[in-house]
């Protein structure tokens, strides 16, 4: 019975100093013990194929790895919403300053029209007082004076050398009577005085 003990103690013995392979938990948290089991098993990946420490280590890169590419999809995504939004911010703010610059061009439009409108109408107010008929009581052509009216003459002071000229009509054609010694003759007859002279 001793003697049995003494054999089986060497074999327990050396079976409590066989270190466990690290588990998946471990090569997660621990990354140079998972670089460098990965480095020891990538060397001959066939003679590693089924030892435990490349299996977890290998499955702690791959799952490690699939996190990396998920963090990167949801950060590109943010990305393209921010850019998205910042397209969006851009395009409205663009809309914006081009409703503004269009309704001021609106305003002076309408200011310069109502300026051409109203000049407009001044020209033809000024067009209809300029050549407007005037009225009869307006010139003195159609003014009736009564007949007790007189009408008062500027005074004209003249100097003392002008001399005053007095002008006398001159008598009508009709108006002249020949002296008893004058002969008449009418020249379109020259005969006519002639004979009276004769008798």
């Amino acid at each position: 019975m001793l003697l049995s003990l003494v054999l089986i103690a060497p074999h327990l013995a050396g079976c409590s100093a066989e270190i466990r392979p690290r588990s998946f938990m471990q090569f997660m948290d621990d990354s140079i013990a998972r670089e460098g089991t990965l480095a020891r098993c990538n060397q001959d990946r066939e003679a590693t194929a089924g030892d435990a420490e490349c299996i977890n280590a290998r499955r702690a890169a791959s799952t490690l790895a699939a996190r990396a590419d998920e963090e990167l999809r949801e950060q590109r995504e943010a990305n393209s919403d921010v850019l998205r939004a910042a397209v969006r911010d851009r395009e409205g703010y663009a809309q914006a300053v081009a409703r503004r610059a269009e309704a001021a061009a609106q305003v002076t439009a309408d200011a310069e029209f109502e300026a051409q409108w109203r000049v407009a109408q001044e020209n033809v107010q000024a067009t209809q007082l300029g050549y407007a008929e005037p009225s009869a009581a307006a010139t003195l052509d159609f003014i009736e004076l009564p007949p007790s009216a007189s009408v008062a003459l500027p005074y004209v002071q003249l100097p003392a050398s002008a001399r005053r000229l007095e002008l006398v009509p001159e008598p009508m054609l009709g108006e002249i009577s020949l002296p008893a010694g004058i002969e008449y003759r009418d020249n379109a007859n020259p005969t006519t005085g002639a004979a009276g002279s004769g008798s």
